[in-house]
């Protein structure tokens, strides 16, 4: 979950570059008459964005005249992500935009394709607008589906800034993290209801208590050679400095929140570390 630079291909653009070797002579020129509205809800979508609120971004006003949302889709899919398209490169351009090839939505899966924000199903205007492509993981994208989540845009939402994911240890065995959204009081109610449903239509609850839970299991030998010499507060001491290395990286990662929530517990730094 974090931000991506906004693509700089304008929306006219890419779509002029997707239509442009159409064949069929009735299809090209209710596509080319379409480029009016293409520019129009650009800019509304645009501005929706600045605002973090695509609620007023109605499917009504979505709609292209005389091209239906279908002709849309298969523009999308045969005109823009099919391999030697002429589109094709501003796809893969916003694909590998992502820092370090990973999906903005989880931050932990590689970038495998594009998710459409909104969807083109219902979003004809929006088909082939790069603004409306994410670059995702294959498991994001089926997560998302055709749903309108209200889930957060990578190109307008930064949460990166703020500490608001938080880790809860269940002090028995084996060791078991449940992750969750704190909001800080900076954010309002339904922005951080926002956050709160993206955090479940990805399930990142989950996907991050798999990784916590076999960096638990591979840090037990550490950590035993440290309770050894030093007691529960080296192992307590060890813990903080790696949340802290991983703060430096990125301060709502899930190494972060993990390493937070194991340094202030007694029972893990005491013999809860051990299997």
């Amino acid at each position: 979950m974090w931000t991506v630079p906004i693509p700089t291909y304008p929306a006219d653009v890419a779509y002029q570059t997707c239509i442009s070797q159409v064949r069929d002579k009735d299809l090209k020129e209710r596509l080319e008459g379409a480029g009016e509205e293409i520019r129009r809800v650009d800019v509304s979508y645009r501005k929706a964005g600045t605002e973090q609120d695509f609620s007023g971004l109605a499917v009504e006003n979505c709609g292209l005249t005389g091209v239906s949302p279908e002709e849309m889709v298969r523009v999308y899919d045969g005109r823009m992500a099919a391999q030697r398209s002429p589109g094709r490169t501003i796809y893969d351009a916003i694909k590998l935009a992502s820092p370090n090839g990973l999906c903005p939505l989880c931050g932990q899966r590689v970038v495998a394709t594009l998710d459409h924000y909104l969807p083109k199903s219902r979003y004809a205007a929006l088909a082939v607008n790069p603004v409306n492509l994410i670059p995702a993981c294959s498991d994001c994208n089926k997560a998302k589906s055709d749903a309108v989540a209200d889930t957060l845009h990578p190109y307008y939402d930064n949460i990166e800034n703020e500490l608001w994911l938080r880790a809860e240890l269940n002090e028995v065995r084996p060791v078991s993290v449940r992750f969750l959204v704190d909001p800080p009081a900076s954010w309002t109610a339904v922005f951080a209801d926002r956050v709160a449903r993206h955090f479940r239509v990805f399930g990142l609850n989950k996907l991050y208590a798999v990784h916590a839970a076999q960096s638990v299991s591979g840090m037990q030998r550490r950590l035993s050679e440290l309770a050894t010499h030093g007691g529960p507060a080296t192992v307590r001491a060890h813990l903080a400095d790696e949340a802290a290395s991983w703060r430096a990286v990125h301060l709502n990662s899930w190494q972060v929140a993990l390493y937070d929530c194991l340094a202030g517990s007694d029972w893990f730094c005491l013999d809860g570390f051990r299997l």
